[in-house]
């Protein structure tokens, strides 16, 4: 009798002991909601055109630009290298043995990425700065900072080939990114929590995996199924692609949509722009919802594309429409080279336009946009004759003002490092 005591007591300290393990080994993601959820899921509205890697936090803003962390107040709109040491130069050292002993150093990453989750900065470095030396060549790898940045530690190595703005994306536990696969492209994840683990296939295509968004309990990602440098059918001339989603809580893919892309999340709904196209045929002013729940696809905002005259896209922050509109004559032809203007508007769900602002860049230049939060989005441009780089504030609560609050040059801020191992 003793012993079947003994026996029932053991197995109930044992179903106790599991179900405390259970609760202790993750914040219990799968009670979230299938919506955004700002303290471990990926800030989707951040998803920029180009190459701006820009993340919110509590305060302010986390930046990369070049080789360094910065960070934007945003009471005050400074912007400063993310680094505590009182007699830094940061960006503006010109002694390449000392360059990297600036906290908000990050090395030459092959792409910029960070992200602030569960109180941590994160992002992409490269170079070992162990010991108080510093070890070049040693690739990229994921480091998690404080957020004063006075703590950075490395987690693992890590390989990206997808080059879009923000590669890496962290979203409830996991870190997602696109690598080269045998078979073409693939999607991955890693646990963040558990340095040391394989790495998972997503998956996996003989083409191309296009850009992602983390979204609630799904990642929503394109595919392409043929050229991996394209999104075409080159017997039939016509551009292809898939809308996948990723099921984090039944791990399976699905597909939702053929021949779209996928442009944002707009009031829980996915955007998607039309693309079924001849390659000789101008972009589609079109645009869909689909309905995340139903799996329905609706027709939504028709852009007027002027007889294929102008070159339009549409960017969502979830709650607000931005639309981006350039003569194709400034894109090509005898303007190919010139300043170039972009008319940038917010539109109502009609496509009508509430503030509209033409927006001029130099020739050889790149403009990046990040859609941002209820308070701010993002403009900077790229000069690749000059190396100059501007960061713009768009206030959305005071009549889209923009602001520059912050403007530096590639010289300074891709520094010449020496090593020291």
């Amino acid at each position: 009798m003793m012993k079947q005591s003994a026996k029932w007591f053991g197995a109930v300290i044992s179903m106790f002991i599991l179900f405390a393990l259970s609760g202790c080994q993750s914040t219990d993601y799968a009670s979230l909601p299938d919506s955004y959820h700002s303290e471990t899921d990926y800030p989707y509205s951040f998803i920029s055109v180009n190459e701006i890697a820009i993340a919110p936090a509590e305060n302010g803003y986390y930046y990369v630009e070049g080789d360094f962390l910065f960070f934007l107040d945003s009471v005050s709109n400074k912007v400063a290298v993310l680094c505590n040491r009182p007699d830094c130069k940061h960006q503006y050292e010109t002694d390449s043995e000392e360059v990297w002993k600036c906290d908000g150093y990050l090395g030459g990453a092959s792409f910029r990425n960070v992200q602030v989750y569960e109180g941590t900065v994160y992002a992409l470095t490269s170079g070992s700065t162990e010991n108080d030396a510093l070890a070049l060549g040693t690739g990229d790898k994921l480091t998690k900072f404080s957020l004063d940045g006075t703590k950075r530690e490395d987690i693992r190595p890590i390989s990206i080939t997808r080059g879009f703005a923000q590669p890496l994306r962290i979203h409830r536990g996991y870190a997602y990114y696109v690598e080269a696969s045998k078979e073409g492209q693939a999607l991955y994840r890693f646990p963040l929590d558990d340095p040391q683990a394989k790495t998972e296939t997503v998956y996996c295509v003989e083409g191309n995996v296009g850009g992602f968004i983390p979204y609630g309990s799904h990642i929503y990602f394109s595919s392409s199924t043929f050229d991996s440098s394209s999104t075409f059918d080159q017997e039939t001339n016509r551009y292809y692609s898939e809308i996948l989603d990723y099921s984090i809580a039944q791990n399976q893919v699905q597909t939702l949509a053929e021949s779209y892309f996928l442009r944002g999340i707009y009031k829980d709904q996915l955007l998607l722009s039309k693309n079924d196209r001849s390659v000789d045929e101008a972009v589609s002013g079109e645009y869909a919802l689909l309905d995340r729940q139903t799996k329905e696809i609706s027709p939504f905002v028709s852009l007027d594309i002027k007889d294929g005259t102008d070159n339009v896209t549409l960017e969502t922050d979830g709650e607000q429409l931005f639309e981006w509109r350039i003569p194709l004559s400034d894109m090509s032809g005898e303007n190919l080279g010139k300043t170039r203007t972009y008319q940038f508007s917010v539109l109502d769900e009609k496509g009508n336009p509430s503030f509209s602002t033409p927006l001029r860049y130099p020739e050889r230049s790149t403009m990046v946009f990040a859609p941002g939060d209820e308070q701010f989005a993002f403009y900077g441009i790229i000069e690749h004759m000059t190396g100059n780089i501007t960061l713009d504030l768009i206030d959305k609560e005071n009549g889209f003002v923009r602001t520059n609050i912050f403007s530096g040059n590639e010289k300074s801020l891709k520094p010449h490092v020496s090593s020291l191992d």
